[in-house]
């Protein structure tokens, strides 16, 4: 049975924007105990979705594109409910002592297909450049997780001010190159991906190798690339296959050599 979304109708979105604001407890100990654990073999992150994503989600997604159409002062007073929100418990964590690697998401509802160039600026901007702002001033890194087709889009991260962009899917999926991205802001921000899911899940290890070379070759000179995939792994069940694939990427990475 297909789960019914919060937002609906108006008389939801009315009630929704009625509900007072209690801020929750914050306790960073255990995003603490795993930094102290794993040292400086890795970093620890923190997932925050920004307020398009909190908004979008709660709508079925036909009937937020046709809010977003004929009712966009509507859905900017929502958006503006919700980052408000977000930003009281980012402070929150930062003001107990947290210092994640944060990871937003949420910019991607804003992306084409789904929406307009000119509302990511209306709907992603404003919103999520403070909360990348009041990271930074506690110095912390932020990573924007971002599908879709970003060509025109791209130069908006980096006025947002993020610090990494991942995936950047290339076509078919996306709609720019690695090395058209670097070229627009490989100065500014860090690519992260952009090894294929289904890559990753029916491929075999040779071909994960190439085309993690492939990226390695077209992307690393002169930094400002991470080598991942593209997103989580969302395959079930996850095979032994798939794990093999993962293992030939951390591979590829290590001991990749390039100039430059």
């Amino acid at each position: 049975m297909r789960a019914k979304r919060y937002l609906r109708t108006e008389e939801n979105v009315y009630a929704f924007l009625s509900i007072p604001y209690e801020p929750v407890e914050i306790d960073v100990a255990s995003l603490q105990g795993q930094q102290a654990y794993i040292g400086e073999r890795a970093a620890v992150s923190h997932w925050v979705p920004d307020a398009l994503k909190v908004i979008a989600s709660a709508f079925d997604p036909e009937e937020f594109a046709i809010w977003c159409a004929t009712r966009q002062s509507e859905v900017l007073r929502l958006i503006e409910f919700a980052a408000e929100r977000i930003q009281a418990y980012v402070q929150a964590i930062l003001e107990a002592g947290g210092r994640p690697i944060f990871m937003i998401s949420g910019p991607e509802f804003a992306t084409l297909p789904l929406l307009s160039p000119h509302l990511f600026r209306e709907f992603v901007v404003p919103f999520d450049r403070p909360l990348i702002n009041m990271m930074h001033r506690y110095g912390c890194l932020v990573i924007l997780h971002c599908h879709g087709q970003l060509a025109s889009v791209l130069d908006c991260f980096v006025e947002i001010g993020c610090d990494g962009l991942h995936p950047l899917e290339e076509p078919p999926t996306g709609d720019i190159t690695l090395a058209e991205a670097k070229r627009r802001v490989g100065d500014h921000i860090t690519i992260i991906g952009n090894v294929p899911m289904d890559l990753l899940f029916r491929g075999n290890r040779t071909e994960v190798q190439r085309e993690c070379t492939r990226i390695l070759d077209e992307g690393a000179a002169g930094g400002g690339l991470i080598l991942a995939p593209a997103a989580a792994p969302y395959q079930r069940p996850f095979t032994e296959q798939s794990y093999w694939n993962y293992v030939e990427l951390v591979h590829t990475a290590r001991h990749c050599t390039f100039e430059g």
